[in-house]
């Protein structure tokens, strides 16, 4: 059973990210917590990577409501195939990113 409200899109997630500072705050907390999140929607295991342009698009939206970092996992069922898609992720999604 979930105790918790589901996270189905980044307007829940800027919410719920919400409320976690405000407890942070009034918890005494001088720094807010860092939000690691998994991207909403993308299918990690499918073994075929997202758009690299809507990626890049989320990563900022997810950036902007406060998540600090992303979990993602790569396709590849080798070496040879993840070390590809590591290289498909810098080129495509790091290098577009605006920091």
């Amino acid at each position: 059973m979930l105790r918790t409200p589901p996270i189905e899109t980044v307007e829940d997630l800027a919410r719920r990210i919400g409320d976690l500072r405000a407890a942070s705050e009034k918890a005494g907390r001088e720094i807010p917590p860092e939000v690691i999140f998994t991207p909403i929607g993308y299918d990690l295991f499918s073994g075929s990577f997202p758009n690299a342009t809507q990626f890049v698009d989320d990563i900022a939206a997810y950036s902007a409501i406060g998540v600090s970092a992303l979990t993602i996992n790569l396709p590849g069922t080798t070496r040879s195939e993840w070390i590809d898609s590591v290289g498909w992720l810098g080129a495509e999604v790091i290098a577009n990113i605006d920091s």
